[in-house]
């Protein structure tokens, strides 16, 4: 089996497993957003 998951790293996004004849694929992809620093005068 292929498949092909975009911006998804095999080593750390997935985890794969066979049993009894059932192939579990589940990825997660995990985005971090930075919010700048903001300074307000009033």
């Amino acid at each position: 089996m292929r498949t092909e998951l975009l911006e998804l790293n095999p080593d750390t996004d997935m985890q794969v497993s066979a049993d009894s004849g059932v192939l579990d694929i589940h990825a997660e992809r995990r985005v971090q957003h930075k919010i700048a620093d903001r300074s307000e005068f009033h």
